[in-house]
């Protein structure tokens, strides 16, 4: 009998939880057609239409707005073409060549096809009898960072728009240290001939070939790297009074000794960027730089001094 209630008492439970989701589906369901109704109501009130219907106008009236201004725009730029059209492709072709230029001159591995290109085609045209290539086109780039602004200027083999530091020994010396060229000795003291090396008074000239060496030959030496003065160019004679006398002469500054290594030799010996050019009264051959007709003289056999090139700057010869 228990059971029987039991039982009873769960079916009585069931039949209740299914009338109250019975009636929870209606009311949802009469809630449904009521938002129905309403809509429709307010679809079919004149207000609400109206409503719709302007802020449809206002819609087309602001696309036409917009349609009018784009079409003076068009129309103008249209009527000015003639005046527009080439600037602006000069513009953009100037940017397009200067930023390719930039980009090239500070990468190490294009830097050292476009510093060593003018001398590379130079020795070709040279080779063929036609005049030479005008200097690389680098030369008034920034190059790797370097600076050629007077003494003291930064890493690199500076730009090549020329030295414009002072003539002084110390102001010359900082600044071809301060790209990683080296001198082999001290400056001269007052009445000192031998045993020094002295840079006062040297030609800006001089100066520029001495880093355009560096510089180049270092690209032709290390093409994919960074400049690290790899041909490791040495000033071993300058100024100093113990050279002789004349107008394009080491007592002017015009001349320049350089040490001589193994990647110096092979650049300058290279006819792809020197040309030979005779031989000096003194049995010394010379070589004439394709790039800016510098002359150097191999010294390394002539006697009374140290293996060296003799250099004199382009224009005085």
């Amino acid at each position: 009998m228990a059971d029987l209630d039991e039982e009873e008492l769960v079916e009585r439970q069931h039949a209740e939880e299914s009338s109250f989701e019975e009636q929870q589906r209606q009311d949802w369901e009469a809630r449904q057609q009521q938002d129905r109704l309403l809509r429709i109501q307010q679809e079919r009130n004149p207000e609400n239409r109206v409503q719709k219907a302007a802020n449809a106008v206002k819609k087309i009236q602001k696309w036409s707005e917009r349609y009018e201004k784009a079409s003076a725009i068009i129309t103008f730029l249209a009527a000015t073409s003639e005046i527009w059209v080439p600037i602006l492709i000069v513009l953009v072709t100037v940017m397009i060549a200067v930023t390719v230029l930039i980009a090239g001159c500070n990468s190490s591995g294009i830097s050292g096809y476009l510093a060593a290109g003018a001398s590379r085609v130079s020795g070709a045209l040279n080779s063929i009898g036609l005049t030479s290539f005008p200097p690389d086109v680098c030369k008034n780039l920034t190059f790797n960072g370097g600076t050629s602004g007077g003494a003291g200027g930064g890493s690199g083999f500076g730009t090549g728009v020329g030295y414009t530091g002072g003539s002084s020994d110390a102001e010359i010396r900082a600044y071809l240290l301060a790209l990683g060229i080296t001198i082999n000795k001290n400056d001269c003291a007052p009445g000192q001939t031998t045993n020094c090396t002295s840079l006062d008074g040297m030609q800006t000239s001089t100066i520029d070939e001495i880093t355009g060496i560096a510089r180049d030959c270092d690209v032709a030496t290390n093409p994919e790297g960074p400049p690290d003065n790899a041909c490791e160019i040495q000033v071993t004679g300058g100024t100093e009074d113990s050279h002789a006398e004349g107008v394009c002469s080491h007592a002017n500054g015009y001349k320049v000794d350089l040490a001589s290594t193994a990647a110096i030799n092979s650049y300058i010996l290279n006819p792809v960027y020197f040309t030979r050019n005779g031989t000096r009264g003194d049995g010394a051959p010379l070589y004439k730089r394709n790039s800016d007709g510098a002359t150097y003289a191999d010294e390394r056999n002539i006697p009374g001094g140290g293996p060296h090139w003799d250099i004199t700057g382009p224009g005085c010869g």
